[in-house]
Order: C-alpha cells, then sequence, then structure tokens
C-alpha cells in the first residue's frame, strides 16, 4: 500500500500541467469499462481484439496467445460457420475470413450468400456451382484450402488436385444458368449431380510440416499447431528469454533464445569474409540474429546454420531505431544441447561467458577458441522471465556492406 501511495503521490504534480483532468477521466472510463468487458465477457472482448487487429499479422498473434492464455479456443476459418471477421461460436472464436491472405471481401460474401441461400455445401464441385467464380477465383480456392476451410470435403492435396476440374464444372454451370439452359442431371435429379461431382482424385495427403507452412503463409502465424510444439516446454529449461521479449527493454543485454532457423541471409563483407542474418522464430514470435565473420567461422557453426534446424543462440541484444537484433556470439544445434543436459549447457553458456569476459571464447561444445571472441551468455537453466538477464560487456561494432 505505502509504494502504490508513493506512486500517486509522484504524479498529482504532473496533472496539473501534463494530463488535464477532462482527458484523464476519459482515458480512466475507457480503461475500466474494457477491463470489465474482458473480465466478464472475454470471448466476445478477444473477438472484437481480433477483429479490430485482423491486418496486423503480429498483433493477431499476440491475441491469440493471449486466448490461449486466458483458456479460449480460436478455431480455424472453416466455409461452412465462418463470416467476413472473427465471430463468437459458443465458448471459442471463430476465425474471420477475411483475415486470410489472397482472400477479398467479395468473395466471402459471395460464399456466405451461397451459403444461406442454398445450405451446406455437399462436395467440391457443388461449391464450385454455387459461388460466384468471377470473385472467387482460383487463387482465392487454393488460400481457403491451403488453411483447411474446406476440410470437411477432402483433405487439402486431394481438393488441390481436383480444383481444376471442379471449377471448370461450376462455370459450365454458370454459363448454363446465364443462357436460360439446363443440363442432363437437372432431369436425372440432384442426387445424379451430387454423386458426379463428389469424386475427387485419391492422393496422398500433404505432410503436416507443408500444412504448418501454408498456414504460417496465409494466417501469418500457426494456428492448429506449431513446428516447436512438442519442444517448447523443454526448451524453456534453455533460453531465458523467448524472441517476442526481445526489444528495447534488453538493448545491450545478453540473452539466450532457441527456435527454428526459418530464413538465413548469408553475406560477404567489404573483408570479403563470410556472415549470415537468421530469422529464428519460436512460440511467441521472430527476431533476427546476426551472426559476424568471427563467429561465423568457429569450428561448424556455417554448418548449423541451415533452414527448418532448430537452434539456441546467446549473443547481445542491439535496438537501434525501430530495429531490434541479436548479435550472436554462440551457436549450438538443438540436439547438441539436448545431448549435453541442462546443467551441463547452462555451465557451458556460464563459462563461455566468463571466457569472453576474460578475453578468451568457448564454442558450442565448450572448447576453447582463443582470444578474439565473445563468449555465450548468462545462464540459462531456469524458464524465461524469472531471472535478469546478464548486461553484455561493449566490443567492437561490426558492419555489413
Amino acid at each position: 500500500k505505502s509504494v502504490i501511495e508513493a506512486i500517486f503521490k509522484a504524479f498529482e504534480p504532473f496533472e496539473r500541467y501534463g494530463f488535464n483532468k477532462a482527458h484523464a477521466t476519459c482515458y480512466g472510463l475507457i480503461a475500466y469499462q474494457t477491463a470489465y468487458l474482458k473480465a466478464n465477457f472475454p470471448v466476445e472482448y478477444m473477438t472484437s481484439v481480433l477483429t479490430a487487429f485482423r491486418e496486423k499479422t503480429e498483433k493477431v498473434a499476440g491475441a491469440i496467445a493471449e486466448c490461449r492464455r486466458l483458456g479460449i479456443e480460436v478455431l480455424g476459418p472453416d466455409i461452412r460457420s465462418s463470416y467476413v471477421d472473427f465471430t463468437v461460436e459458443g465458448d471459442s472464436i471463430r476465425f474471420g475470413l477475411l483475415a486470410v491472405k489472397n482472400v477479398g471481401e467479395g468473395a466471402i460474401e459471395s460464399i456466405i450468400a451461397a451459403r444461406e441461400d442454398g445450405g451446406e455445401f455437399t462436395s467440391l464441385s457443388d461449391l464450385c456451382a454455387r459461388i460466384d467464380l468471377r470473385l472467387v477465383n482460383k487463387r482465392v480456392m487454393e488460400a481457403l484450402i491451403k488453411v483447411d476451410a474446406l476440410s470437411f470435403l477432402g483433405h487439402p492435396a486431394q481438393l488441390m488436385a481436383g480444383l481444376d476440374e471442379a471449377m471448370a464444372y461450376g462455370q459450365a454451370q454458370a454459363r448454363d444458368r446465364a443462357t436460360g439452359q439446363g443440363s442432363l442431371f437437372d432431369m436425372l435429379g440432384d442426387d445424379a449431380d451430387s454423386g458426379l461431382s463428389q469424386r475427387l482424385p485419391i492422393v496422398t495427403e500433404a505432410p503436416g510440416r507443408e500444412r504448418l507452412r501454408w498456414e504460417k503463409e496465409l494466417l501469418g502465424l500457426y494456428l492448429s499447431d506449431h513446428p516447436l510444439g512438442e519442444l517448447a516446454e523443454e526448451m524453456g529449461g534453455y533460453v531465458n528469454t523467448w524472441t517476442g521479449d526481445v526489444g528495447a527493454d534488453l538493448d545491450q543485454q545478453r540473452v539466450v533464445v532457441g527456435g527454428m532457423a526459418v530464413g538465413i541471409r548469408r553475406v560477404i563483407t567489404r573483408n570479403k569474409e563470410s556472415m549470415a542474418v537468421v530469422t529464428l522464430e519460436d512460440m511467441q514470435g521472430a527476431v533476427d540474429v546476426v551472426v559476424f565473420p568471427r563467429t561465423y567461422a568457429d569450428a561448424g557453426v556455417a554448418a548449423k546454420l541451415n533452414e527448418d534446424a532448430v537452434l539456441l543462440i546467446a549473443g547481445r541484444v542491439d535496438h537501434k531505431g525501430d530495429e531490434t537484433v541479436v548479435l550472436a556470439d554462440s551457436v549450438w544445434t538443438w540436439e547438441e544441447a539436448e545431448e549435453t543436459g541442462r546443467d551441463t549447457f547452462a555451465r557451458e553458456v556460464a563459462a563461455g561467458d566468463r571466457g569472453r569476459r576474460g578475453g578468451r571464447r568457448r564454442n558450442g561444445r565448450g572448447r576453447d577458441t582463443g582470444a578474439n571472441g565473445d563468449g555465450a551468455g548468462g545462464p540459462p537453466s531456469v524458464p524465461p522471465g524469472t531471472v535478469p538477464v546478464e548486461a553484455a560487456d561493449p566490443t567492437p561494432a561490426e558492419t555489413i556492406t
């Protein structure tokens, strides 16, 4: 109580000239209203938040993470029940179709109108015959298939293989309607038409990793699962910071981050030395990691930097302007870290940091590599956020040209 009163007392002089009462009252009222809605109507509140942020992928990802924390399930897009925006569905939230990349509002309205007029879609051909294919073109259909919005009709690989034929069927139906002509199947009844239109090629289902890649590409996030899902809890014992927490607050501090390398750009400096920029992604976001020549030249480091590799990286946070990166000084593969175990890994990281402070360094396997490196970060043997991240010693900057 004494701390709260002291903080409030410090605010009082400021309100006389910096924050007038009308402004403060409005902010206080809005804060109360939103807090009340979130506490008493969490599903409806978070649905509104997701709709407001639908065009900002990183905001949507953060809101979905908050939904999970609150125990609210966010259901994937589905043309049977999704609308333009995010909607409440029981105690869950249904993903809005407008948040799917390459899907426009006109296409969504055509699908919703067909659904409301004719009931549930019975096959891919039935869908293509009832919607306006001038609005719902092949690109839109492919996007909906890849995010599992049509999964009730077949698995994505099957639907992709049968899409051209189904769209041709739908276009023929549209031409017949436009000219007032019927088809042979009109005389045989809907069952005959439906039986023919439901045939899809028998193909092997797309690998799970490929489907997750589609999901990330078109939704901007992993919704159904995450490539690191099975490792996330265990990885928390090796890192001391998640990528979503790497920002201005940690500038010049040392961190140990972990995740999947989703992008790698190799660079040749003006001194003809090799280096790399790695985009490292975990369950909470992504951060760019700069691997300068002296770290890149360490034995085995270059070979570890492969797309889809799960890595642990120690380094210093560097924040300039709107950009924050991690300047790496040690790199481990997940297999290396797991093989050594949490306690041994923590000792290696701590020993590397002591070596850096003393003018010597160790690489990812604990071997001494001389006096020209930075070393590794502070002990990461506790989950992120439970201990302060150790500050880094200044080191000469290297520039990319």
